[in-house]
Order: C-alpha cells, then structure tokens, then sequence
C-alpha cells in the first residue's frame, strides 16, 4: 500500500520536507564534528609549533628579555582567540550568525593588536635602551 498516494500530494511533500530536514540536521552534527576534530589537529601541530619556536628562542640572544616573552605570550593569546572564534563559527546557526560572530572577532582583534604593538614597542625601546648601556664606550 502507497500512503504517499492514498494521503495526496500536499502530504508527501510535507513528509519529504521533514525528512530532508531530518538528514540536513544529522549532516549538520556530521559536518560540526569534524570542523571540532580538525580545530583540535590544527591546536595540537600548533602547540607543537611553538614548543619548537620556545626551543629555538632559548638559544637566541634575546630569550630571556621581556621582550621576546611579551611576544611569545601575544602570539599565544592570539591563537588561544582565534580557536575561540572558530569553534564559535562552527556552530553559527546561520548566516547572519556567522557574520556577526566574524564582526565581534575582527574588532576585538584589531583592538587587541592595537594594543599588543603598542607594549611590543615599549618593551623594544626599554630592550634597546639596556642593551646600549652594555656596550663598553672607549675613552679617548
């Protein structure tokens, strides 16, 4: 027995929408856990990213000024808020969404990088300044 057609075609359309809705719904779920499980790899290989760079700067000449550390510390906030932005885009729940979550993250990112040149350039100034104290001036 076709109910499809004993109910006419009003009803099947109906029913039709609802299961297309029902399997848009489970692609959605789908689709928002591997945008999770891949936002977790890219957090992972950048971790290890900059265990490495720390490594690296701990031979450099500069490692152990505030400098280089306010640098490290920014750079980590950054991407600590850019992984915070993503896993709230993945779960925007539709365009208007997305773009208002993109508007907040942009502003508050140009705010923060406002800021965070601002200190970069204070930090740089007073590393130079100790640097140039350290050199030997020779007495004529």
């Amino acid at each position: 027995m076709n109910d499809g057609a004993n109910r006419g075609p009003l009803a099947w359309e109906v029913e039709h929408v609802r299961r297309s809705e029902a399997v848009m719904a489970e692609e959605t779920k789908t689709m928002e856990k591997v945008a999770e499980e891949t936002l977790e790899k890219i957090r992972e290989a950048i971790e290890n990213y900059f265990e490495m760079v720390r490594k690296v700067m701990g031979t450099n000449p500069w490692s152990g000024t505030d400098l280089v550390a306010e640098a490290q510390r920014f750079s980590s906030d950054n991407i600590h808020a850019t992984f915070e932005f993503l896993n709230r885009l993945v779960k925007a729940k539709d365009f208007q969404d997305f773009v208002q979550l993109q508007t907040e993250f942009m502003q508050a990112q140009m705010g923060s990088f406002a800021d965070q040149f601002k200190a970069l350039g204070e930090s740089y100034s007073k590393a130079v300044g100790a640097a140039g104290k350290k050199i030997p001036v020779k007495k004529g």
